[in-house]
């Protein structure tokens, strides 16, 4: 009955994929999950790549949905600025474990560096509907936002 109970509570896990993408701390947690995929696949490229940064002009920390990856962020862009490796050693005196431990499973999940400008410009795309979205409140404004970002896509 154990088995069979551990077995029905995991594949109600395995069903449930905003459950996947949530860091385990809970302390954590993401409240907007799709910005905060897209913030961890900015933060995966930067760590992998650093001449990407280039592409991330003008997005500030404070423009991360989740706190805990603005500062990250905001991390790897200092060491960017002064010359230094990014790797998970150099970051330890400035992030605390539970950081060190999400950027590690950022980290983990695959990524093809082939076509990093382009997912850099898709995560750069994403955020900015994201955001779109939190400022506006009405139906239409949602609408419109998304036409917006439609055409752009489009016209490139």
């Amino acid at each position: 009955q154990r088995l069979r109970v551990a077995k029905k509570k995991q594949t109600r896990r395995n069903l449930t994929p905003v459950a996947q993408i949530q860091p385990k701390a809970r302390q954590l947690r993401y409240e907007n999950p799709r910005s905060a995929r897209a913030e961890e696949g900015i933060l995966r490229l930067l760590m992998l790549d650093g001449s990407l940064v280039k592409q991330t002009q003008g997005l500030e920390p404070g423009q991360f949905s989740a706190p805990v990856l603005g500062k990250i962020y905001q991390v790897l862009l200092e060491h960017l600025k002064q010359g230094r490796p990014l790797q998970l050693g150099t970051l330890e005196g400035e992030l605390e474990g539970g950081e060190i431990a999400l950027l590690a499973d950022i980290l983990g999940q695959p990524t093809a560096l082939e076509n990093g400008a382009k997912a850099m410009a898709d995560y750069r795309a994403v955020l900015e509907t994201e955001r779109m979205k939190q400022q506006t409140t009405t139906d239409e404004a949602v609408l419109l936002a998304a036409r917006e970002t439609y055409r752009k896509k489009k016209s490139i």
